[in-house]
């Protein structure tokens, strides 16, 4: 077992381990599992960095969204007016 601290070197050290199963069939290993077992805590704190990261992705694609509904209702507007310049614009890109 190894003491690894979560970074912020003021809390206390939380204990993780490598874990390591091996089945052994007559001379032969039939089964072999590597795996790392860590605190509920860690679980618990990335589940929450999860959640806070899906509400800033949605916030996000919801601005987006309705920056282009703009730019489109912008240029449905000026082409209403005539004012856009379309050789200008394709040759622009």
């Amino acid at each position: 077992e190894k003491k690894i601290s979560d970074g912020d070197n003021n809390s206390t050290d939380i204990i993780t381990s490598h874990r390591i199963s091996i089945d052994i069939r007559g001379s032969e290993v039939s089964k072999y599992h590597e795996w790392i077992d860590h605190p509920e805590v860690w679980e618990r704190d990335y589940e929450n960095l999860r959640s806070h990261n899906w509400l800033l992705s949605n916030i996000g694609g919801f601005l987006l969204n309705g920056t282009l509904l703009v730019i489109l209702g912008v240029i449905i507007l000026r082409m209403r007016k005539k004012d856009v310049r379309w050789k200008t614009a394709c040759l622009q890109g």
